[in-house]
């Protein structure tokens, strides 16, 4: 029996982090991710937090938080140089 692997290999594991290197720009980025509501005929609330600068952001809804995180990396995705 021949088992067929998939065209390309993604690796979705914790890449390993490189604690020396100190730069600006990262290629890592971690949250902490909490989603509550106060009751439940009340919307989801939304907070991330960042724990290698402890900046905490609220959101009030799910929808507002993508929209935030899809903004954060489309500017970094445009700021590299182009080869």
């Amino acid at each position: 029996m021949t088992v067929k692997q998939p065209a390309q290999f993604v690796n979705y594991s914790t890449p390993s982090t490189d604690v020396e290197n100190k730069n600006t720009s990262r290629n890592y980025h971690a949250y902490l991710l909490r989603i509550w509501r106060e009751e439940e005929s009340m919307p989801w609330r939304v907070q991330i937090e960042d724990p290698t600068t402890d900046e905490t952001v609220g959101f009030p809804t799910l929808a507002e938080l993508l929209s935030f995180l899809n903004g954060q990396f489309k500017e970094k995705q445009q700021e590299a140089p182009m080869n």
